[in-house]
């Protein structure tokens, strides 16, 4: 395995949590920044002489704002962890000289939120329905030899929504329709 998140610690405990812990690597990396993403991704498959046979892309940033209150930068850093780092290190997988045609299965994790909209949402909603554009064409793209789906979870409870349900305003919001069971874990 090949770990990847903003906080290194946590990595780390995610990798001793894991049997073998002494065969998986840590990326601590954030999406948020583009430019260099694919060169230390690279890099590091490189260095460790690893290839990717399988991919998740399971990377999620939300900031719940109406669109008079975005500002450049928010909508950038949203898209850039949802969308575009699935896209720079898809791109940096099916190269030949990069991984070899090792890469077999993907699997993008979007949000229901790409198909209902809400409130506050545009911008996260946006880059999940980017990223689900990005695997339906990549399923035609790259079929037969690389298998690539994305999964839409409704309202979870984690750590990056954990203040969203302190509310219930604010849970009813992400979930306007009650169309989507919310988990709570």
């Amino acid at each position: 395995l090949i770990l990847n998140g903003r906080d290194e610690k946590r990595l780390q405990e995610t990798r001793d949590a894991c049997s073998s812990p002494e065969r998986h690597l840590l990326w601590p990396q954030t999406l948020e920044q583009v430019a260099d993403l694919q060169a230390s991704f690279t890099e590091l498959l490189a260095r460790h002489q690893v290839h990717v046979d399988n991919f998740v892309h399971c990377a999620g940033t939300l900031k719940i704002l109406p669109l008079r209150s975005i500002d450049v930068g928010n909508a950038l850093d949203v898209l850039n962890t949802n969308f575009t780092s699935a896209f720079v290190l898809m791109n940096a997988l099916v190269k030949k000289k990069v991984n070899e045609n090792k890469l077999k299965a993907v699997v993008f994790v979007s949000s229901i939120a790409s198909q209902f909209g809400a409130k506050g949402f545009s911008i996260y909603s946006a880059s999940k329905g980017a990223l689900d554009a990005l695997m339906k064409s990549l399923a035609v793209e790259l079929a037969p030899t690389v298998r690539v789906n994305s999964v839409l979870p409704g309202a979870i409870k984690t750590e990056m929504t954990k203040d969203i349900f302190a509310k219930p305003e604010d849970i009813a919001l992400m979930n306007p329709y009650n169309e989507v069971p919310i988990l709570v874990l």
